[in-house]
């Protein structure tokens, strides 16, 4: 990415600020999730996966913004977040193949796993699905660490 086009890295205080408590909650628990203990995992997700239900605006914005924290933990529920949000995640798909250059490996697994869900469970036009798929390519002929 240019750096013109570069997320702004956020933090934990604006993501709260910026959100309803609920998602802003319901975030935080799944980025403080271990993948190692699956039941918390799972409940975590859920519990975001419900929040975004009942608050589908705030929560899109507040994963959106994630996706750019500082913190890696807070990047990966963003990202897994956006794979579990529905329809209107499609349109953040480019984001969610972003990240499949993350520095982080968890981030990078949330967004391989989150890119497939979302492709797979909606219909995006083709001219997304393109770009998603060179994105994908990029990232994927790129060695390591190069995140041009």
């Amino acid at each position: 990415m240019d750096d013109d086009t570069a997320p702004t890295r956020v933090d934990e205080v604006s993501l709260r600020a910026t959100s309803s408590p609920a998602v802003s909650e319901a975030l935080m628990r799944l980025a403080a999730a271990t993948r190692h203990d699956t039941a918390e995992f799972e409940q975590a997700l859920f519990g975001l996966a419900l929040v975004c239900a009942e608050a589908p605006v705030e929560a899109l914005e507040l994963l959106v913004a994630a996706t750019a924290a500082q913190d890696a933990l807070v990047r990966r529920a963003g990202i897994e977040g956006l794979g579990i949000f529905g329809p209107d995640a499609v349109t953040h798909a480019p984001i969610i193949a972003a990240a499949l250059r993350d520095p982080d490996p968890d981030v990078r697994a949330a967004a391989h796993v989150s890119l497939k869900s979302v492709l797979r469970r909606n219909e995006p036009d083709e001219e997304l699905r393109t770009a998603v798929r060179r994105a994908v390519e990029q990232v994927e002929q790129r060695p390591p660490g190069d995140d041009r």
